[in-house]
């Protein structure tokens, strides 16, 4: 028999009948064979050559040759099937024959610790939709009945539907993987009110009775990629028990929506009661309110990153002009993060918290930080080690003195990555830097490593950066800055910038010219 990517994976039924075949087949103990062959290795050493071979990876993708190993010999099966039902990705098996394998193979269903579900206009739409057969209908009808779940028959109805939205199916996979412990969802531009795969989460953590689902008590990691989602559908996530890790990109919560404002009632999150330990934010676009909203439901937070980026909430008009009247400029303008009420909030997590990450660029939008603060004092974070931020938002820019910033870090700071925005009040405080070089040891005797990102080219932030590189070469430290060059323009007259990067070197460079300095990565 054999079964190729289209039909995986295959029923039970199916197994079974290769099982015999494998045993009839097989040679008998008594014939001696002259060569060694695959059967004589061990399983540790059978294991580690597998490691070379991942089922769903994108760029190296074998799983039709893992499938061809389990069906080779039952030592083979037993020793490739953990691999086998791993992880599920969508890209590469139709999700209507995991789910029926699931549902009616309890070992298979136990064994999958990783889903990955991608949904949304014309996602997988080069695929040809799986057909089921009678057989396959009756297989997931009676795993759903046995299930028990209310509305079961309509669950039934709706996966064996030619047609089905590939969402449900998704949804029930969820509901047969007890023992799932990361799941990754790119939800696309759908226009659904609330997901169904939220739904099945919501009914896991309400307290209701639902079947005999199971609670997803392994779920450690959730990396949601955000379509039309918002923090008021979203709140189940984060009464997930054993939920560690929450990445959710491209969340959009601006300020001006009366619909986007959180409140107790449409929260439901108490302050504290969140196991949530690294929370990821990426190409987010959310007010501070909602933001303190987050760092409060959580109890302690090792990691935390929240990271603006224009291109992603300008590249969403369509979520803008559904408001009369809101202009895009102003939208954005009354979204900006106010640094102080951040770093307040932060405070619970002083004393655990290891990786910070907040940067807001807003830079070609916003005129000044007036209205923004800065984040302080970061002295009480005794344990991050790491920190990314804009020197707008870490050293106070508009003060008339020079402005301070290596007071300001945290003394176990290691890796420093520093952005210099487009504002001229950025580029007039970069004397701040100097002065970091010249007392890092005395602040944050333990960085060793400090990343300067000039957003601007260098026409127009012009700066001799190597006095400040060798003072901390001096210092133990080793800096790398990237910046763009000067712009140059092709035939239809849109502007490009090189990147060229400044680099840690021997302590023979005293003489060397700042323009030795550079490389250019083109």
């Amino acid at each position: 028999m054999i079964v190729n990517q289209a039909e995986f994976p295959p029923l039970p039924s199916q197994m079974k009948r290769t099982r015999r075949l494998d045993s009839q087949s097989r040679p008998s103990a008594k014939k001696a064979t002259s060569f060694a062959t695959a059967n004589d290795l061990p399983d540790e050493l059978l294991l580690q050559i597998l490691d070379y071979l991942p089922c769903h990876d994108l760029k190296n993708f074998n799983l039709p040759t893992i499938i061809s190993l389990s069906l080779t010999s039952r030592r083979l099966h037993y020793i490739v099937e953990d691999k086998l039902y791993a992880a599920y990705n969508s890209f590469f098996a139709t999700p209507y024959l995991f789910l029926r394998t699931c549902g009616n193979n309890r070992q298979i269903s136990q064994r999958v610790k990783s889903l990955d579900f991608s949904y949304g206009l014309d996602v997988h739409a080069d695929r040809k939709r799986f057909i089921p057969s009678v057989t396959d209908r009756r297989e997931l009808k009676g795993a759903l009945k046995a299930l028990e779940i209310p509305g079961w028959k309509d669950w039934a109805t709706d996966c064996n539907d030619e047609m089905v939205d590939m969402e449900i199916l998704y949804a029930a996979i969820l509901m047969f993987t007890p023992n799932v412990t990361s799941l990754y969802i790119d939800d696309g531009d759908l226009p659904y009110q609330t997901p169904k795969w939220l739904n099945v989460i919501h009914c896991a953590v309400s307290g209701i009775p639902f079947g005999h689902m199971h609670q997803f008590s392994y779920l450690k990691s959730i990396r949601v990629d955000i379509g039309a989602l918002n923090l008021r559908s979203l709140w189940p996530l984060f009464r997930l028990p054993s939920l560690r890790a929450l990445t959710m990109i491209g969340l959009l919560e601006p300020r001006i929506f009366p619909h986007y404002k959180l409140t107790p009632q449409t929260w439901r999150i108490a302050p504290g009661s969140c196991p949530i330990e690294e929370l990821m934010l990426p190409d987010c676009f959310i007010n501070t309110t909602n933001l303190v909203m987050l760092l409060d439901a959580c109890r302690t937070l090792r990691i935390f990153q929240y990271e603006h980026r224009d291109e992603r909430s300008l590249n969403r008009k369509e979520q803008y002009t559904a408001y009369p009247g809101s202009a895009l400029g102003s939208t954005l303008g009354t979204t900006k993060l106010h640094y102080p009420t951040i770093a307040s909030a932060l405070e619970r997590h002083c004393h655990s918290l290891e990786n910070l990450q907040l940067y807001d660029d807003f830079e070609k939008i916003r005129p000044s930080y007036l209205s923004t603060g800065i984040v302080g004092n970061l002295q009480d974070f005794k344990k991050i080690t790491y920190m990314k931020g804009s020197l707008g938002a870490l050293a106070d820019v508009n003060a008339p003195s020079r402005a301070t910033l290596v007071e300001n870090l945290p003394r176990a700071l290691k890796s420093f990555h520093l952005v210099i925005n487009w504002s001229p009040q950025e580029h007039h405080s970069v004397s701040a830097l100097e002065h970091m070089a010249s007392y890092c040891q005395t602040y944050v005797p333990l960085l060793e490593h400090i990343h300067i990102e000039a957003k601007a080219h260098a026409s127009a932030f012009p700066f001799s950066w190597n006095k400040i590189r060798k003072k901390f070469y001096e210092m133990g430290v080793k800096m790398v800055l990237n910046q763009a060059s000067n712009p140059y323009s092709d035939d239809d007259g849109a502007e490009y910038w090189l990147d060229r990067e400044v680099w840690e070197v021997s302590d023979e460079s005293e003489s060397t010219s700042e323009s030795d300095f550079y490389e250019s990565d083109n």
